[in-house]
C-alpha cells in the first residue's frame, strides 16, 4: 500500500514529492478515501485485508501523533516551518490528483 519513497508509485509525478510531505500523504490516502461526489474513482484494493490492516495502522498513526510539524523537542512551533510543511503536503496531494 505505501509507496517505495525513492522510485515513488509508477506512472505518477514522483520527481514533485519530498519524503516528509510523501508519507504525509500516504497515510492520509490509506485512512480517508474520495467521496462519491468528488468524481475520484479508486481501484479497489487486490487484497482487502491488507488494506485494511494498513488503514487501520495508519488511522493509529494519526491519532497517536504527538508532535506538529514544525515544532522542535521542546514543543515550540516554528509558524513559518509549519506553514511551508502544510504547503507543500497540499501541492502534492494536488500534483498526485492530477497525475
Amino acid at each position: 500500500m505505501f509507496f517505495n519513497i525513492r522510485k515513488g508509485p509508477q506512472g505518477h509525478c514522483k520527481r514533485h514529492w519530498h519524503p516528509i510531505q510523501l508519507f504525509f500523504m500516504q497515510i492520509l490516502c490509506a485512512v480517508y478515501v474520495p467521496s462519491k461526489d468528488s468524481g475520484i474513482v479508486e481501484p479497489e484494493p487486490e487484497d482487502s485485508e491488507k488494506a485494511q490492516a494498513v488503514a487501520l495502522q495508519a488511522w493509529r498513526l494519526l491519532r497517536d501523533w504527538r508532535r506538529v510539524p514544525g515544532s522542535d523537542d521542546n514543543g515550540e512551533i516554528d509558524g513559518g516551518a509549519l506553514e511551508t510543511w502544510v504547503k507543500e503536503v497540499r501541492k502534492a496531494l494536488r500534483r498526485l490528483r492530477a497525475c
